[in-house]
């Protein structure tokens, strides 16, 4: 550390925790700085202008995070139950050959056989 930079800091932390906490964002926003960080920055600002203009309109509904988290464990473990079951059944020899067409349809009709578990689970 050169000794330039640790009177920087010695001063720097003689200021206030607003004036810390300014010099600190424009320290670390220096540290993101290159050629297309204004059309970045520019994509985030109209996102959160977006969504924050559905929360307001009622356009979205805000959910809770840990009721999300907890749906989206009760899913995965619902598919896990359904992949488990029909490994079940290949292995013992009970399955249908599906054409590699058929493989999508044939996927979300897991999906949409495990979604009726996961609305038993919520109530």
């Amino acid at each position: 550390m050169t000794p330039d930079t640790a009177n920087f800091i010695r001063e720097a932390l003689t200021l206030d925790a607003d004036q810390r906490a300014v010099v600190a964002n424009v320290l670390i926003e220096s540290l993101h700085e290159g050629p297309d960080t204004g059309e970045i920055d520019e994509a985030w600002h109209e996102e959160v202008n977006r969504r924050l203009t559905e929360v307001r309109d009622g356009s979205v509904e805000l959910v809770d995070a840990d009721d999300h988290y907890a749906r989206l464990r009760d899913s995965l473990t619902a598919l896990r139950s359904a992949a488990d079951e029909g490994w079940a059944d290949a292995r013992a020899g009970r399955y249908v050959d599906a054409r590699l067409e058929e493989l999508n349809e044939f996927i979300q009709g897991l999906g949409e056989a495990a979604v009726p578990n996961v609305a038993d689970n919520d109530h």
